[in-house]
Parts: C-alpha cells; structure tokens; sequence
C-alpha cells in the first residue's frame, strides 16, 4: 500500500526520484520485473495518470492497483457516462513509465506546466495510488481541505469515527 508523503528534488530535466518505499512497492506487483536481472528492458513499470484537468496533481499506479481500476471499469455498462469518463482518465490519459537505474523517472514538460510543478514534488500515497504535487498546491488545496474539515468536526472528534459513519468497521 502507497503511504506516506515524501518531498524530493526534480532536476532542470524533469527528472525526480520515486520515495523508496514506493519503488519497492510498484517493483513487487509488477508481475513482469525480475530484481535479478539488470537489463535496460526489465526495469519496473508502473502507471502515471495525467488527464485529471484542473486538479493540479498526477495520479501514480503499480500494475497491480491499475489493473484493479481497469476490472472495477470493465464491471460499469458499456457507454455508460461514468464508464465513458474513466476509461478517459485511466486508459487513454495514462502513461507507462519505468525507473531508471538510480531510482529516478523524467516528468515531461507539458505535465510539469500543468501542475505548475518547480524544483519540488510532493509524492502522497494514498493506499492503492499515489499522487504527485507541488508541494504549494498541495499545501493550498489538499492540506486546506483537511483541516477545514476537521475544524468543521469540533474539538473531540475522532477521526476514526469516520470509519463507522460510512459503515467501516473501526
């Protein structure tokens, strides 16, 4: 599972490291790589998901939990609206990418404008997918939505109460 939130570097060139944790997690479901071999062309894949427009952040996937959206799509009626919309965002809006050597993938220009994504990247699990930011947007939108909402709880909730309002079982 994609946990955890990790600021790194992104280079002139687009490139920025994968959080460790993250790289062992896209290597081990992708049933394609093998860790012994060391060749160019068995490097770990994983999936990037670029067409959420206006959401300032890419969406990262192993081959394992993308493989899980594409069967939870395929169950949704053929020509559905809701069919229609996500074979949009996870099939034609998503890109096959591989770690380098050194652990490291090259975001390309055109997805770095989009998010307005400067030397800094935010990567942010979120159990079967990642998302990467620029830590600003990240900050403005995401961390405001949170403690907007938490302040909206009062002084003793409990986070994990959320858990049993939508039927969990915390």
């Amino acid at each position: 599972m994609f946990k955890g939130s990790y600021d790194l570097k992104v280079d002139p060139k687009g490139r920025v490291s994968i959080p460790a944790p993250f790289r062992r997690i896209i290597e081990a479901a992708d049933p394609d790589f093998d860790p012994k071999d060391k060749t160019s062309k068995d490097r770990a894949v994983f999936s990037v998901g670029y067409g959420l427009a206006g959401k300032g952040f890419l969406e990262g996937f192993s081959v394992e939990s993308l493989a899980g959206v594409h069967a939870d799509m395929e169950a949704l009626k053929r020509g559905s609206p809701a069919r229609k919309t996500l074979e949009y965002l996870y099939l034609a809006n998503v890109q096959d990418m591989q770690i380098d050597d050194n652990g490291r993938i090259v975001l390309p220009a055109a997805w770095r404008e989009k998010m307005g994504l400067g030397e800094d990247a935010k990567f942010v699990g979120y159990g079967n997918r990642f998302e990467i930011w620029s830590p600003e947007t990240y900050a403005r939108i995401r961390g405001a939505q949170t403690e907007a909402f938490l302040e909206a709880q009062g002084e003793d909730f409990d986070p994990q109460s959320l858990f049993e309002a939508e039927g969990g079982s915390a």
